[in-house]
Protein backbone atom coordinates (compact mmCIF):
# COMPACT_ATOMS: atom_id res chain seq x y z
CA UNK A 1 0.00 0.00 0.00
CA UNK A 2 1.12 3.36 -0.82
CA UNK A 3 1.81 5.75 2.01
CA UNK A 4 -0.74 8.38 3.21
CA UNK A 5 0.48 11.76 1.29
CA UNK A 6 0.08 14.55 3.97
CA UNK A 7 -1.31 18.08 2.54
CA UNK A 8 0.12 19.86 0.02
CA UNK A 9 2.37 22.50 1.34
CA UNK A 10 1.97 25.60 -0.36
CA UNK A 11 4.84 26.53 -2.86
CA UNK A 12 6.12 30.02 -2.52
CA UNK A 13 5.59 32.39 -5.13
CA UNK A 14 8.30 35.37 -5.66
CA UNK A 15 5.81 37.86 -6.73
CA UNK A 16 6.70 39.25 -9.51
CA UNK A 17 8.32 42.48 -10.10
CA UNK A 18 7.48 44.90 -12.72
CA UNK A 19 9.99 45.72 -15.33
CA UNK A 20 12.43 47.98 -14.72
CA UNK A 21 12.11 51.01 -17.18
CA UNK A 22 15.68 51.38 -19.25
CA UNK A 23 16.17 55.45 -18.32
CA UNK A 24 18.55 57.24 -20.33
CA UNK A 25 21.55 58.13 -17.73
CA UNK A 26 22.00 61.78 -19.80
CA UNK A 27 18.38 62.78 -19.12
CA UNK A 28 18.32 61.44 -15.48
CA UNK A 29 22.00 63.66 -15.52
CA UNK A 30 20.18 66.42 -16.92
CA UNK A 31 16.77 65.76 -15.19
CA UNK A 32 18.73 66.09 -11.70
CA UNK A 33 20.47 69.16 -12.47
CA UNK A 34 17.79 70.98 -13.24
CA UNK A 35 16.00 70.18 -10.12
CA UNK A 36 18.91 71.69 -8.13
CA UNK A 37 19.06 74.38 -9.91
CA UNK A 38 15.23 74.80 -9.67
CA UNK A 39 15.08 74.27 -6.04
CA UNK A 40 18.29 76.77 -5.54
CA UNK A 41 16.56 79.64 -7.50
CA UNK A 42 13.42 78.87 -5.56
CA UNK A 43 15.16 79.50 -2.61
CA UNK A 44 16.34 82.50 -3.68
CA UNK A 45 13.16 84.27 -4.11
CA UNK A 46 12.92 85.98 -1.29
CA UNK A 47 16.48 87.55 -1.52
CA UNK A 48 15.35 88.99 -4.93
CA UNK A 49 16.84 86.92 -7.38
CA UNK A 50 13.60 86.42 -9.93
CA UNK A 51 12.16 89.24 -12.00
CA UNK A 52 8.31 87.99 -11.71
CA UNK A 53 6.64 85.26 -11.67
CA UNK A 54 3.67 85.00 -14.04
CA UNK A 55 0.57 82.81 -13.64
CA UNK A 56 -1.27 81.62 -16.89
CA UNK A 57 -4.14 79.44 -17.53
CA UNK A 58 -3.25 76.01 -19.07
CA UNK A 59 -5.94 75.00 -22.11
CA UNK A 60 -6.86 71.18 -21.05
CA UNK A 61 -5.72 68.29 -23.48
CA UNK A 62 -6.55 65.24 -24.08
CA UNK A 63 -5.65 61.84 -22.96
CA UNK A 64 -4.48 59.60 -25.39
CA UNK A 65 -5.75 56.48 -23.61
CA UNK A 66 -9.36 57.19 -23.13
CA UNK A 67 -10.15 60.28 -24.82
CA UNK A 68 -11.42 61.60 -21.67
CA UNK A 69 -10.33 65.36 -20.73
CA UNK A 70 -7.08 65.02 -18.40
CA UNK A 71 -6.22 67.90 -15.56
CA UNK A 72 -2.63 68.82 -16.29
CA UNK A 73 0.30 67.98 -14.05
CA UNK A 74 2.23 71.13 -11.74
CA UNK A 75 4.57 71.60 -13.69
CA UNK A 76 7.02 74.54 -13.24
CA UNK A 77 8.14 76.73 -15.69
CA UNK A 78 11.32 78.68 -15.61
CA UNK A 79 12.03 81.43 -17.96
CA UNK A 80 15.33 83.64 -18.40
CA UNK A 81 15.68 87.22 -19.79
CA UNK A 82 17.64 85.98 -21.66
CA UNK A 83 16.54 82.86 -23.46
CA UNK A 84 17.61 79.52 -22.82
CA UNK A 85 20.47 77.35 -24.32
CA UNK A 86 18.21 75.59 -27.07
CA UNK A 87 19.23 72.20 -25.94
CA UNK A 88 17.37 72.09 -22.65
CA UNK A 89 14.03 71.02 -23.39
CA UNK A 90 11.22 72.27 -21.33
CA UNK A 91 10.15 68.72 -20.50
CA UNK A 92 13.14 67.73 -18.49
CA UNK A 93 12.26 70.59 -16.27
CA UNK A 94 11.95 68.15 -12.92
CA UNK A 95 8.67 70.07 -10.55
CA UNK A 96 9.90 69.82 -6.78
CA UNK A 97 7.68 70.21 -3.63
CA UNK A 98 8.71 73.85 -3.91
CA UNK A 99 6.79 74.31 -6.51
CA UNK A 100 3.40 75.99 -6.19
CA UNK A 101 0.52 75.42 -8.59
CA UNK A 102 -2.74 77.00 -8.22
CA UNK A 103 -5.55 74.50 -10.01
CA UNK A 104 -9.14 75.89 -10.28
CA UNK A 105 -12.27 74.02 -9.48
CA UNK A 106 -12.91 72.42 -12.85
CA UNK A 107 -11.09 70.06 -13.70
CA UNK A 108 -10.54 71.80 -17.13
CA UNK A 109 -8.15 74.06 -16.24
CA UNK A 110 -4.54 74.89 -14.61
CA UNK A 111 -2.33 77.47 -13.71
CA UNK A 112 1.45 77.58 -14.30
CA UNK A 113 3.67 79.89 -12.18
CA UNK A 114 6.75 81.30 -14.44
CA UNK A 115 9.41 82.19 -12.80
CA UNK A 116 12.40 84.74 -14.99
CA UNK A 117 15.30 84.19 -14.07
CA UNK A 118 17.64 87.41 -13.77
CA UNK A 119 21.21 87.46 -15.42
CA UNK A 120 24.06 85.71 -13.97
CA UNK A 121 27.38 88.21 -12.91
CA UNK A 122 30.12 86.04 -12.14
CA UNK A 123 32.56 88.34 -10.19
CA UNK A 124 36.28 88.35 -9.02
CA UNK A 125 37.06 89.41 -5.26
CA UNK A 126 41.12 91.00 -5.55
CA UNK A 127 41.05 93.79 -8.04
CA UNK A 128 37.40 94.10 -8.32
CA UNK A 129 35.55 93.57 -5.14
CA UNK A 130 38.55 94.10 -2.87
CA UNK A 131 42.27 94.68 -3.15
CA UNK A 132 44.70 91.72 -1.20
CA UNK A 133 48.01 93.91 0.11
CA UNK A 134 51.14 92.23 -1.28
CA UNK A 135 53.04 91.88 2.04
CA UNK A 136 56.14 91.34 -0.42
CA UNK A 137 55.88 95.42 -1.89
CA UNK A 138 55.97 96.50 1.92
CA UNK A 139 58.99 97.81 3.75
CA UNK A 140 58.90 98.33 7.55
CA UNK A 141 62.05 99.61 7.49
CA UNK A 142 61.11 103.12 6.91
CA UNK A 143 58.62 103.05 9.45
CA UNK A 144 61.45 101.49 11.69
CA UNK A 145 63.35 104.92 10.55
CA UNK A 146 60.59 107.06 11.12
CA UNK A 147 60.34 105.99 14.81
CA UNK A 148 64.17 106.65 15.82
CA UNK A 149 63.58 109.66 14.29
CA UNK A 150 60.68 111.10 16.33
CA UNK A 151 62.13 108.74 19.45
CA UNK A 152 65.38 111.53 19.12
CA UNK A 153 63.12 114.69 19.55
CA UNK A 154 60.56 113.30 21.94
CA UNK A 155 61.83 110.32 23.89
CA UNK A 156 61.15 106.61 23.13
CA UNK A 157 58.55 106.28 25.18
CA UNK A 158 56.54 108.94 23.23
CA UNK A 159 57.78 107.54 20.34
CA UNK A 160 55.97 103.86 20.90
CA UNK A 161 52.70 105.46 22.21
CA UNK A 162 53.03 107.69 18.46
CA UNK A 163 53.83 104.71 16.58
CA UNK A 164 51.98 102.34 18.45
CA UNK A 165 52.05 99.16 16.13
CA UNK A 166 54.91 100.40 13.96
CA UNK A 167 56.68 100.11 16.94
CA UNK A 168 60.44 98.16 17.03
CA UNK A 169 60.64 95.33 19.34
CA UNK A 170 61.68 97.14 22.92
CA UNK A 171 65.20 96.96 23.25
CA UNK A 172 66.30 96.87 20.12
CA UNK A 173 68.80 99.54 18.53
CA UNK A 174 68.35 102.14 15.69
CA UNK A 175 69.76 100.73 12.25
CA UNK A 176 69.50 97.31 13.43
CA UNK A 177 68.38 95.18 10.44
CA UNK A 178 65.15 93.66 12.08
CA UNK A 179 63.02 91.22 10.32
CA UNK A 180 59.47 90.85 10.37
CA UNK A 181 57.31 88.20 10.14
CA UNK A 182 54.62 87.77 7.36
CA UNK A 183 52.12 87.27 10.03
CA UNK A 184 53.14 90.38 12.17
CA UNK A 185 53.82 92.33 9.26
CA UNK A 186 50.12 91.58 8.08
CA UNK A 187 48.74 92.51 11.49
CA UNK A 188 50.30 95.67 11.48
CA UNK A 189 49.37 96.53 7.74
CA UNK A 190 45.79 95.56 8.66
CA UNK A 191 45.86 97.88 11.43
CA UNK A 192 46.86 100.49 10.20
CA UNK A 193 45.64 100.50 6.92
CA UNK A 194 41.91 102.24 6.71
CA UNK A 195 39.08 100.20 6.00
CA UNK A 196 40.66 97.31 6.15
CA UNK A 197 38.88 94.08 7.28
CA UNK A 198 41.18 91.93 8.46
CA UNK A 199 43.55 89.51 7.38
CA UNK A 200 43.24 85.83 5.38
CA UNK A 201 46.01 83.91 4.81
CA UNK A 202 48.23 86.91 6.31
CA UNK A 203 47.20 88.92 3.94
CA UNK A 204 45.11 92.50 4.87
CA UNK A 205 41.94 92.14 3.58
CA UNK A 206 40.66 96.01 1.94
CA UNK A 207 37.15 96.19 0.44
CA UNK A 208 36.83 98.19 -2.49
CA UNK A 209 35.74 101.94 -1.69
CA UNK A 210 32.26 102.21 -2.94
CA UNK A 211 31.64 98.13 -1.67
CA UNK A 212 27.53 99.19 -0.06
CA UNK A 213 26.90 100.93 -3.52
CA UNK A 214 27.56 98.10 -5.48
CA UNK A 215 26.09 95.26 -3.14
CA UNK A 216 22.70 97.69 -3.50
CA UNK A 217 23.25 96.82 -7.50
CA UNK A 218 23.72 93.57 -7.49
CA UNK A 219 20.04 93.25 -6.23
CA UNK A 220 19.15 93.41 -9.99
CA UNK A 221 20.75 90.03 -10.62
CA UNK A 222 21.83 86.31 -9.78
CA UNK A 223 25.57 86.68 -8.57
CA UNK A 224 28.12 84.03 -8.07
CA UNK A 225 32.25 84.33 -6.76
CA UNK A 226 34.76 82.81 -8.77
CA UNK A 227 38.46 83.85 -7.31
CA UNK A 228 41.85 81.72 -8.09
CA UNK A 229 42.17 81.72 -4.60
CA UNK A 230 42.38 78.95 -2.26
CA UNK A 231 38.88 77.71 -1.60
CA UNK A 232 38.89 78.08 2.51
CA UNK A 233 40.66 81.54 1.93
CA UNK A 234 37.63 82.97 -0.71
CA UNK A 235 35.29 81.95 1.96
CA UNK A 236 36.68 83.76 4.65
CA UNK A 237 37.06 87.15 2.55
CA UNK A 238 32.89 86.34 1.03
CA UNK A 239 32.37 86.08 5.16
CA UNK A 240 33.91 89.65 5.74
CA UNK A 241 32.50 91.32 2.31
CA UNK A 242 28.55 89.47 2.14
CA UNK A 243 28.28 88.97 5.47
CA UNK A 244 24.79 87.50 5.86
CA UNK A 245 24.23 88.49 2.21
CA UNK A 246 26.56 85.38 0.92
CA UNK A 247 23.72 83.32 1.66
CA UNK A 248 22.45 84.77 -1.67
CA UNK A 249 24.90 84.02 -3.83
CA UNK A 250 24.31 81.26 -6.48
CA UNK A 251 27.69 79.45 -6.18
CA UNK A 252 31.13 80.69 -4.59
CA UNK A 253 34.13 78.96 -6.45
CA UNK A 254 37.64 78.97 -5.64
CA UNK A 255 40.83 77.39 -7.35
CA UNK A 256 39.85 74.17 -6.90
CA UNK A 257 37.21 74.68 -9.78
CA UNK A 258 39.79 76.50 -12.08
CA UNK A 259 42.00 75.19 -14.61
CA UNK A 260 45.66 75.10 -14.76
CA UNK A 261 47.27 74.54 -17.37
CA UNK A 262 50.49 72.81 -17.26
CA UNK A 263 52.51 75.99 -18.36
CA UNK A 264 53.45 78.43 -15.79
CA UNK A 265 53.11 81.93 -16.63
CA UNK A 266 56.74 83.08 -17.87
CA UNK A 267 57.98 79.77 -17.30
CA UNK A 268 61.23 77.93 -19.15
CA UNK A 269 60.41 74.31 -20.01
CA UNK A 270 64.24 73.88 -20.06
CA UNK A 271 64.98 75.84 -17.17
CA UNK A 272 63.49 73.85 -13.77
CA UNK A 273 64.99 76.40 -11.46
CA UNK A 274 63.60 79.16 -13.50
CA UNK A 275 60.11 77.53 -13.12
CA UNK A 276 60.98 77.77 -9.08
CA UNK A 277 58.39 80.36 -7.88
CA UNK A 278 56.56 81.17 -10.93
CA UNK A 279 52.70 81.40 -9.84
CA UNK A 280 50.29 79.44 -12.29
CA UNK A 281 47.59 81.27 -13.99
CA UNK A 282 44.47 79.27 -13.19
CA UNK A 283 41.76 80.02 -15.67
CA UNK A 284 38.23 80.10 -15.28
CA UNK A 285 36.10 78.65 -18.14
CA UNK A 286 32.43 79.70 -18.37
CA UNK A 287 31.80 76.56 -19.95
CA UNK A 288 31.94 75.36 -16.37
CA UNK A 289 29.17 77.22 -15.37
CA UNK A 290 26.76 75.82 -18.05
CA UNK A 291 27.36 72.64 -17.06
CA UNK A 292 26.19 72.93 -13.69
CA UNK A 293 24.11 75.66 -14.00
CA UNK A 294 21.80 75.78 -17.52
CA UNK A 295 19.50 77.97 -16.71
CA UNK A 296 22.44 80.58 -17.76
CA UNK A 297 23.67 80.23 -21.71
CA UNK A 298 26.29 82.78 -23.29
CA UNK A 299 23.35 85.25 -23.65
CA UNK A 300 22.89 85.40 -20.02
CA UNK A 301 26.60 85.47 -17.80
CA UNK A 302 29.34 87.96 -17.54
CA UNK A 303 32.47 87.65 -15.40
CA UNK A 304 34.04 90.46 -14.25
CA UNK A 305 37.77 89.98 -13.64
CA UNK A 306 41.14 91.86 -13.43
CA UNK A 307 43.25 89.85 -14.94
CA UNK A 308 43.28 88.90 -18.77
CA UNK A 309 45.64 85.78 -18.99
CA UNK A 310 42.86 84.38 -16.57
CA UNK A 311 40.30 85.23 -19.49
CA UNK A 312 41.58 83.27 -22.21
CA UNK A 313 39.72 80.43 -22.61
CA UNK A 314 35.94 82.53 -22.39
CA UNK A 315 34.32 84.26 -25.69
CA UNK A 316 35.18 87.99 -25.15
CA UNK A 317 31.69 88.84 -25.71
CA UNK A 318 31.23 87.62 -21.90
CA UNK A 319 34.60 89.29 -20.42
CA UNK A 320 34.38 92.69 -18.53
CA UNK A 321 38.00 93.19 -17.27
CA UNK A 322 38.00 95.45 -14.75
CA UNK A 323 41.05 97.10 -13.53
CA UNK A 324 39.52 100.32 -11.94
CA UNK A 325 37.20 99.19 -9.10
CA UNK A 326 35.24 102.88 -9.81
CA UNK A 327 34.25 101.61 -13.31
CA UNK A 328 32.28 97.97 -12.12
CA UNK A 329 29.71 100.42 -10.29
CA UNK A 330 29.62 102.10 -13.35
CA UNK A 331 29.07 98.76 -15.25
CA UNK A 332 26.57 97.92 -13.02
CA UNK A 333 24.37 100.46 -13.77
CA UNK A 334 25.01 100.80 -17.08
CA UNK A 335 23.86 97.37 -17.33
CA UNK A 336 20.46 97.60 -15.23
CA UNK A 337 19.67 100.51 -18.07
CA UNK A 338 20.21 98.46 -20.67
CA UNK A 339 17.76 95.59 -19.33
CA UNK A 340 15.38 98.15 -18.26
CA UNK A 341 15.41 99.25 -22.00
CA UNK A 342 15.43 95.60 -23.48
CA UNK A 343 12.32 95.02 -21.64
CA UNK A 344 10.21 98.29 -22.43
CA UNK A 345 10.28 97.88 -25.83
CA UNK A 346 10.00 93.84 -26.07
CA UNK A 347 13.47 93.01 -27.00
CA UNK A 348 15.66 89.70 -25.92
CA UNK A 349 17.74 90.38 -23.56
CA UNK A 350 21.61 89.38 -24.71
CA UNK A 351 24.49 90.93 -22.59
CA UNK A 352 26.77 90.00 -25.49
CA UNK A 353 25.70 93.00 -27.37
CA UNK A 354 26.14 95.08 -23.59
CA UNK A 355 29.55 93.94 -23.38
CA UNK A 356 30.69 94.53 -26.82
CA UNK A 357 29.36 98.08 -27.14
CA UNK A 358 28.69 99.24 -23.51
CA UNK A 359 30.79 97.46 -20.74
CA UNK A 360 34.10 97.30 -22.36
CA UNK A 361 34.05 100.55 -23.60
CA UNK A 362 33.19 101.68 -20.05
CA UNK A 363 36.66 100.03 -18.68
CA UNK A 364 39.10 100.88 -21.14
CA UNK A 365 38.07 104.65 -21.18
CA UNK A 366 40.72 106.43 -18.72
CA UNK A 367 40.00 109.23 -16.85
CA UNK A 368 40.72 112.67 -17.61
CA UNK A 369 43.18 114.37 -16.41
Amino acid sequence: MEAAKGPEQPQEVSPSLPPKTKKKKVHKKKAAAHAKQFQKCYDLVASKSFVSRKRKVLSPRKDQGNGKDARLHAEPEISVKCSLDESIDEEETTPTAATTTTTAATATTDFRTTYQVKPLLILDLNGVLCRRIALQDFDHTAYYNEFWAYSEQNGEAAAREFYEDWSPPVGSLPNANLEMGNREKAIRVSKNTPNSLGTVAATPIVPCDNLPEVLKLLDDFCVGVWSSAVGQNVRQIVDMLFGERKDELMFVYGQEQCKCPSERKGSDPNNRNWNRGKKPVYMKPLARIFDEYHLWSNKSKIIFDDTNDKMKCNPKENVIIVENQDKLTECLKELKEYIDYCEKGGQEVDVRHFVTSVGQKIVNMHDNG
